[in-house]
């Protein structure tokens, strides 16, 4: 179950890579206005970019979603342990983002497989 929300999470992953709105914004290619509606949690961010907020702020989607996990684990088997342990209470919106989480990076892994043969 996640521990803290979008917003508290975004937050500090602003704060631990250093890193100011504007910058996450810039890099987005958003406007900034957008960032601070996500940061006083009056908005959430769509399934793609959240994952594209996440690659931004080199931070695992897990941990952003507000999960008891490591800030930058990528370890599959505690993804797969995490999921498996939370499914029950997990709503169909965090289903939704994590399977778009999920497809995002293998299309990417994909794509640059096709560019590297």
């Amino acid at each position: 179950m996640a521990n803290e929300d979008f917003s508290v999470r975004l937050k500090k992953g602003l704060n631990i890579r250093n890193m100011k709105p504007i910058e996450l914004a810039e890099k987005l290619g958003i406007n900034r206005g957008i960032i601070s509606q996500y940061l006083s949690g009056r908005y959430k961010p769509n399934h793609h970019r959240f994952y594209d907020i996440a690659k931004a702020l080199n931070v695992s989607e897990a941990w952003l979603l507000g999960f008891d996990v490591p800030i930058d684990d990528d370890d599959s088997d505690e993804v797969d342990k995490l999921y498996n342990n939370n499914r029950k209470i997990l709503t169909k919106d965090d289903k939704t983002i994590i399977k778009s989480i999920i497809t995002n990076r293998l299309n990417e892994r994909n794509e640059s497989n096709e560019h590297e043969s």
